[in-house]
């Protein structure tokens, strides 16, 4: 087995083989959850966000001042009153697509790369337009699945980092191969004479002990099973 150091190109292909995994994921919630709506010119809870809150201004202007664009992003933030009652905190935000008809217009500043923001409490997300239910949705699930990623992202790499060597890592936690690119797994497979360093104790019991490997592999089985290319 020849010794592999920790270095930051490691932790940098690390880093982004777990944003791969994520990016999987999502495409997957995504899928699963109708987050594109089309826009004719008359859906109700779409036309004062396209209007930006006046829709009886597109009967007053003149036709060629609206704007017709093909598709546009609408941003959604699902908020809740922080403890205090001083303000809001942010649970979870997202976007998602409305494919605007040929023959639909939106407010001439859609022009200038505006881009609505929708904000729903989540005390009244019932109340929501039924239509928006599959976004809200999606975008709780998104945010899910961002944060379980950063959580992942953040133990693994600390683990790593406080490993001597790679060596070390996969003696300690062998199911981490599901992390490493394979160039580096090339390398430690390889046959080498053993390095001395490796028998001085690091930190990385330490490490080891305040992660769930269990949940972190089977997290990485998911991804893969949504497609991942790890």
């Amino acid at each position: 087995m020849a010794f592999v150091g920790v270095s930051s190109h490691l932790s940098r292909d690390i880093r982004e083989r777990i944003e791969r995994m994520r990016g999987a994921e999502l495409d997957a919630a995504g899928a699963a959850v109708n987050a594109k709506f089309d826009y004719a010119g008359n859906e109700s809870w779409l036309k004062p966000i396209f209007w930006d809150g006046r829709p009886d201004l597109e009967a007053l202007l003149p036709a060629d001042w609206a704007y017709k664009p093909d598709r546009v992003d609408i941003y959604v933030k699902l908020v809740k009153p922080v403890a205090n009652g001083q303000g809001k905190e942010l649970i979870a935000r997202g976007n998602f697509q409305i494919v605007v008809d040929e023959k639909a217009t939106v407010a001439p500043c859609f022009k200038s790369n505006y881009r609505p923001e929708i904000v729903v409490e989540y005390e009244s997300i019932d109340q929501a337009p039924i239509a928006m239910h599959p976004v809200l949705e999606y975008v709780t699930v998104r945010d899910n699945i961002t944060k379980k990623w950063a959580d992942i992202r953040d133990k693994v790499l600390n683990f790593v980092e406080s490993c001597k060597s790679l060596n070390e890592a996969l003696k300690l936690w062998p199911e981490l191969r599901m992390y490493i690119p394979q160039e580096y797994l090339d390398r430690v497979d390889r046959k080498a004479t053993r390095n001395k360093s490796e028998d001085t104790p690091s930190k990385a019991l330490e490490a080891l002990a305040g992660i769930d490997t269990q949940e972190i592999q089977a997290a990485a089985v998911v991804a893969r099973m949504h497609g991942a290319k790890i």
